[in-house]
């Protein structure tokens, strides 16, 4: 994949899907890095946050370094680091081997729709594996419940609000499947794709400021939350980018 696909994975903020509409910059760039890694298997995940030195700067400064979260960061990495395998298989059996083309003009995206359904479909390839979804897609409440809980074992905060995130983002999740349209009928079953919004975002905003380590940032990532919230978009899950 080349910077080109990144792009038209940002203009593709100006279209529609019921269950994730990918009008979220953040997510996009979070799906394109994703795409990105397992389209290229010899290269390696970045870390949740790291430091460059100047050398470091100047070549890679179009790049994105990770933003800091609220709480949790420990426990999403060592999420995204469990499931690497999981999504590298998903991403071979949806997407296939061939990588994108290197020439692509980035004033014709006609591929974004196609991209779209595609990692909705990865996602719901990784809930089966995880064993949070069905054969059809669906959530698997007691098994999602037991995984979410098993992931922030190590964050005793969590504990107080846990029941009541599983309950939300099961409600979300139930909610996309049932609200998919005619046309999204064939399609893949988007309750994955909408947990994996649901969990990182119910967790950001739940976290007592006692485990907030940088209450700067952490504001600013709860606004942006809360504003896609009212704009009905879904807010961006873990591992987000910036400039």
């Amino acid at each position: 994949m080349n910077q080109v696909f990144r792009f038209c994975v940002v203009i593709a903020v100006f279209c529609i899907v019921t269950a994730y509409d990918f009008k979220n910059v953040d997510f996009n760039e979070y799906l394109a890095d994703e795409i990105d890694y397992y389209s290229n298997f010899d290269v390696p995940i970045p870390k949740l946050r790291f430091r460059r030195d100047d050398d470091a700067m100047s070549k890679d400064k179009c790049k994105y370094r990770r933003k800091r979260l609220c709480c949790a960061e420990t426990s999403m990495e060592e999420l995204h680091e469990r499931e690497k395998e999981v999504k590298r298989e998903c991403f071979k059996q949806v997407l296939g081997k061939d990588k994108e083309p290197r020439i692509v003009d980035p004033f014709r995206c006609e591929n974004i729709e196609k991209h779209k359904r595609d990692m909705i479909c990865v996602m719901q390839c990784v809930g089966q594996k995880n064993d949070v979804l069905d054969e059809s897609g669906d959530i698997k409440r007691a098994a999602f419940g037991d995984f979410v809980k098993q992931s922030f074992s190590k964050d005793p905060w969590f504990a107080e609000v846990q029941d009541s995130i599983i309950d939300t983002c099961i409600s979300e999740a139930k909610n996309a499947t049932e609200t998919k349209t005619t046309e999204e009928e064939s399609s893949c079953n988007p309750a994955g794709i909408k947990l994996a919004h649901c969990l990182f975002v119910q967790t950001q905003l739940s976290c007592p400021d006692s485990e907030v380590k940088d209450m700067k940032s952490c504001v600013k990532l709860r606004e942006r939350i809360k504003s896609k919230m009212n704009d009905g978009v879904p807010p961006p899950p873990p591992f987000l980018h910036e400039e």
